[in-house]
């Protein structure tokens, strides 16, 4: 399988954003800032390896359970790029409040929040993007929905391929 020269620090990028992402403490702007990098990251590489090797890629798509959240994600990195923040950080404190206090994790925004402003450019795979955003990603945790992005991507590491 051929892979972009930039492979690994696209998987760099992708473990560094994720690590801000999970790191104590880590909160606001910040946070927004590394989701949009991983989402840049993560997506190219994606797009590349699949341009690279349309075959093998649609194979390991149908073998693949973590695929699945990949158009979703290419929507958010386009809403992203058109300049809409696709997470939704959870608010500050209200009085009053109860104990045990939780605090809310990081969440994908709502489709609606995703497309105020900026309406997708058509394409064959909207549709698509759409349904995988509204039903794996919209307005859930987006950790989860990350690390499986990335458990993706690293599939392809060289160490776990044959030589080509």
């Amino acid at each position: 399988m051929k892979l972009p020269p930039s492979y690994h620090v696209a998987i760099r990028a992708g473990q560094n954003a994720l690590d801000r992402i999970t790191a104590p403490g880590s909160e606001g702007a910040d946070v927004e800032i590394a989701v949009g990098t991983f989402l840049f990251w993560i997506v190219a590489l994606d797009d590349r390896i699949r341009e690279l090797n349309k075959t093998e890629h649609a194979v390991a798509v149908t073998m693949e359970s973590a695929s699945s959240v990949m158009p979703g994600l290419k929507l958010a990195r386009n809403a992203l790029a058109h300049g809409v923040v696709p997470v939704s950080l959870p608010g500050g404190f209200t009085l009053p409040f109860t104990l045990p206090l939780v605090i809310h994790p990081l969440r994908w925004a709502p489709l609606s929040q995703l497309t105020d402003g900026w309406t997708p450019r058509r394409s064959p795979n909207l549709a698509q993007q759409i349904q995988v955003f509204e039903e794996q990603l919209a307005e859930r945790d987006t950790v989860p929905t990350l690390q499986s992005a990335f458990n993706w991507a690293a599939r392809f590491a060289p160490e776990r391929l044959p030589m080509s």
